[in-house]
């Protein structure tokens, strides 16, 4: 495409080798081959490499007539060397015609069919050309190399059992099969050994015959291409290897990095949980790709199943997540309501969405169990009558056709061109300083307050968040309120402050505890947050006229373009425990509101004012003419969270984006009127609704409006509700049942759409619409990788080399399959290099930093320049 021709042009340009421009190291070489990520180099440099610890392959080019020969071997060290920075090693060529000087190198008989692997400054080995024959395959080996010493190739079954012997009670191991080196599987496996080295043992076979006795391991056979187990040996005995081997488990997903990086991590994880435990909560509260199952039982099953419940989770291990629900508990009947399950119990059940539930439809065993789990978790073919599924069909495509390929890349041209800008631009950070760990306690020891940004410079979400609090940290008072921690340069900082996910802001203020910032990851909803945090909620309030301008937004200084609410609380002497909670509240969510605490000589006068009686929590929306004061009585820590978040929004909020998450997670049905703001009968309705929403007979309902004129988010959703509507209209939506209830009066009337919303709320009327149980599909055109996948390892089984050396379009095809399925893997091999960084910081092996030649040297972009590591 042109903005990659571009970019490659414009890095070109910029490269110098030794001094001499990369085309005048090209012209002198006779060819026109341009590298943009492989170096050139000079036999005087080998021994300047002695400094580094960098590994680096050197190709010696030895005869002028290799040049019209090597242009397939350059494309594919130039591919490899893209993705190979990473782990920085480093692809070079030292053309011996270009130079008088001796080495012994040039001089070999093999040169020409080897690569010379360096490292330390000293010959490691040579990799024979043949075993080099794609990007995959320089990969694969050199990703290996890294942890040779700790991957080895086990030739029989008694070598596989000799390490299990020597492991037991120590140490897992995590045993793969594939039975060509140098392929795609021999990558992925050779890129999880080296981030997890430290945690299990690895080890491969290309013989069938060392997997025997392994679970499922008859499935293997002339036609594999790969196998992968985890064996639990740490904790397995030395008895049970005298009749077998180490407990284990055959993973079943999709043989792609991202997939294995996730079984391989949550091996490491918990996989039964009871609810309602605090784990289990969590563990349901928590967004993510790992499946959840759904055991539901009560007491009178419990000790029946317990054993296959064991079973089972052993059987999902690296899988799946198993929750227990015993419906014996109110907690868990409510969850249960929630994923729409009907069946009976005892029963196993996996939630695909939101109400949309799968189960078995017969008696339990541990058997169909089982079945059950082939069927749904593995998305095994064998087709089972007694599961309840909903299945949807998928049209087939040829994933090759040239209109697809054309339409792909073209809808991708907008994307590329973002990121290519993002690349170009320069970030001015000179307003948020970085920290390191030898810098870090005084910062924040030395100021008020700190919001401290941790990021990842290959997380894309990171780098976004970034550029744009950079943009606006003028706006911040001081050039140190906004700090910065690259946690890819400082992991040791980053570990030591529990970091575990990115981005993360996290605030910290003088003699007080570090909070995380949830806010909306944007600059202007940081800046709110930083003027309410210089209040210091609680703000004590001694008179009565700064309890009045406190009201109003103006004590202890002006906040109220930052925050629509003002909460106080009135508690005499003896409601410690009120006040306890208020302080708590307060402080947890300062970021949100402002919180003041009256004197309590004041308390009475105050509480008098507003016609409460004491302890009461009284909120003031300076933007709701409706209703600005809002009242609390029943003070918990769960009451006066929900009552301060919802004294930020309006009697009748117009529905958005900022505001939906906090709306939402009430779990209460929408009343949503949709209206158009030019029109009197839609501000009519709006009073009509607003009047509705301060009956107090519907608490269990929140009212809100959508703009819905044309060319509006609101338009597209009132269009998805019902097939024609006519503005001002009413529609009640549980988003929980997938249920819409579409008003269908001619006028709105307050008592004829209470009438109504009473007769919906009682399931009386019918819902007018089910909301699809929508899939996440890509917008437009896309490639399908598993069909990739399956493709490219037909072409890498059957395609006989003659035949595609003759066909150049098969070939091509096949090098663009392989590019693509590399990007694919491009975020999992981020998070497995920054796991391995952590370890290698956490003290299990000695890093240090040297210096690099300087014809190493070259500039490239953030991502490629934080995600090196000294080996």
């Amino acid at each position: 495409m042109m903005l990659a021709s571009l970019y490659m042009c414009l890095v070109i340009a910029g490269t110098t080798v030794f001094g001499e421009t990369q085309s005048d190291v090209q012209k002198k070489s006779q060819t026109q081959y341009e590298f943009k990520n492989v170096y050139f180099i000079k036999p005087s440099e080998i021994d300047e490499l002695s400094k580094s610890s960098t590994l680096l392959h050197i190709y010696f080019i030895a005869s002028e007539t290799y040049y019209s020969t090597l242009k397939s071997l350059f494309d594919e060290m130039e591919n490899a060397a893209k993705y190979l920075k990473s782990y920085n090693i480093k692809i070079a060529v030292l053309d011996c015609l270009l130079h008088t000087e001796e080495t012994e190198y040039c001089a070999k008989k093999d040169v020409r069919k080897n690569f010379f692997t360096f490292k330390n400054g000293n010959f490691l080995l040579k990799l024979d050309l043949e075993t080099l024959f794609d990007v995959e395959s320089i990969m694969a080996h050199s990703i290996h190399l890294l942890s040779i010493d700790k991957v080895p190739v086990l030739l029989s079954r008694l070598e596989r059992m000799n390490l299990e012997s020597k492991i037991i009670g120590v140490k897992d191991l995590i045993f793969a099969y594939f039975p060509l080196s140098g392929t795609r599987e021999h990558r992925i496996f050779a890129e999880v050994a080296y981030a997890y080295q430290d945690n299990y043992n690895f080890a491969f076979t290309a013989e069938t015959k060392v997997t025997e006795g392994l679970q499922n391991a008859n499935s293997i056979n002339s036609e594999s291409t790969f196998a992968i187990w985890a064996m639990f040996c740490s904790t397995s005995t030395h008895e049970q290897l005298q009749s077998g081997d180490c407990d284990n488990i055959m993973y079943k997903g999709d043989t792609n990095l991202a997939a294995i990086a996730t079984f391989i991590r949550l091996l490491g994880e918990p996989v039964l949980y009871y609810s309602p435990s605090k784990d289990a909560l969590a563990l349901l509260e928590m967004p993510g790709s790992v499946p959840i199952l759904f055991v539901y039982t009560e007491e009178t099953s419990n000790q029946m199943i317990e054993k296959d419940v064991q079973e089972l989770a052993h059987f999902v291990r690296g899988h799946a997540k198993l929750v227990v629900l015993n419906m014996d508990k109110k907690k868990n009947k409510k969850i249960a309501q929630e994923h729409g399950y009907q069946g009976s119990i005892p029963n196993i059940a996996f939630l695909e969405k939101p109400g949309e539930v799968t189960y078995i439809n017969r008696p339990w065993s541990l058997e169909s169990a089982q079945e059950f789990l082939e069927a749904t978790i593995y998305l095994s073919d064998k087709p089972s009558s007694e599961v309840v599924k909903k299945s949807q069909h998928s049209p087939e495509t040829d994933i090759f056709s040239e209109s697809l390929i054309e339409e792909v890349e073209t809808q991708d041209d907008e994307v590329e061109d973002a990121v290519f800008r993002l690349q170009l631009e320069d970030m001015d950070l000179s307003f948020m300083p970085p920290l390191f760990k030898e810098t870090f306690a005084a910062a924040i020891d030395s100021a008020q307050l700190k919001l401290v940004l941790f990021y990842l410079p290959f997380d894309h979400v990171s780098m976004a968040f970034l550029s744009d609090l950079a943009k606006a940290a003028t706006n911040f008072s001081g050039s140190d309120v906004l700090m910065r921690v690259n946690c890819f340069d400082a992991t040791d900082l980053c570990a030591a402050q529990n970091i575990t996910s990115y981005p993360l802001m996290r605030i910290y203020q003088k003699g007080m505890k570090p909070q995380e910032y949830k806010g909306h990851l944007h600059s202007q909803s940081v800046l709110i947050a930083y003027i309410l945090l210089q209040l210091k909620s609680p703000v004590k309030l001694n008179t009565q006229e700064e309890v009045d301008k406190f009201m109003k937004g103006h004590f202890p200084m002006s906040f109220s373009s930052y925050s629509p609410s003002s909460v106080i609380l009135l508690a005499a002497k003896e409601n410690k425990e009120v006040r306890l909670i208020f302080k708590k509240v307060a402080k947890s969510l300062s970021t949100v509101t402002a919180f003041g605490i009256v004197t309590k000589k004041l308390v009475a006068s105050v509480a008098k004012k507003y016609g409460v009686m004491v302890p009461a929590v009284v909120a003031y929306n300076r933007q709701d003419v409706d209703k600005p004061i809002r009242i609390l009585t029943d003070v918990t820590e769960e009451t006066l969270r929900d009552f301060a978040w919802m004294s930020t929004f309006k009697t009748l909020p117009e529905l958005g984006i900022n505001n939906f998450p906090t709306l939402f997670a009430k779990k209460l049905p929408f009343a949503i009127l949709f209206v158009d703001k030019n029109s009197t009968a839609s501000l009519e309705a709006m009073k009509m609704m607003t009047k509705i929403a301060l009956s107090g007979q519907f608490d269990n309902v929140i009212f809100c409006s959508m703009n819905a004129q044309p060319k509006t988010l609101g338009i597209k959703i009132l269009s998805s509700y019902a097939w024609t509507a006519t503005l001002p209209m009413i529609s009640l939506v549980n988003h929980r049942q997938a249920e819409v209830f579409n008003y269908a009066g001619k006028l709105l009337k307050d008592d004829e759409v209470t009438s109504w919303l009473k007769d919906v709320l009682l399931g009386l009327i019918p819902p007018s619409k089910h909301l699809e149980q929508a899939s996440w599909n890509a917008p437009g055109k896309y490639y399908d990788f598993l069909a990739m996948t399956d493709s490219l390892k037909e072409i890498e089984n059957t395609a006989n080399q003659n035949a595609i050396d003759q066909d150049k379009s098969n070939d091509t095809e096949k090098e663009e399959l392989i590019d693509q399925l590399l990007k694919e893997d491009e975020a999992a091999r981020a998070q497995l290099l920054q796991i391995r960084k952590l370890q290698l910081h956490e003290g299990k092996n000695h890093v240090h930093t040297s210096e690099e030649p300087q014809s190493l040297k070259q500039e490239s972009t953030p991502i490629e320049a934080s995600t090196h590591i000294e080996l």
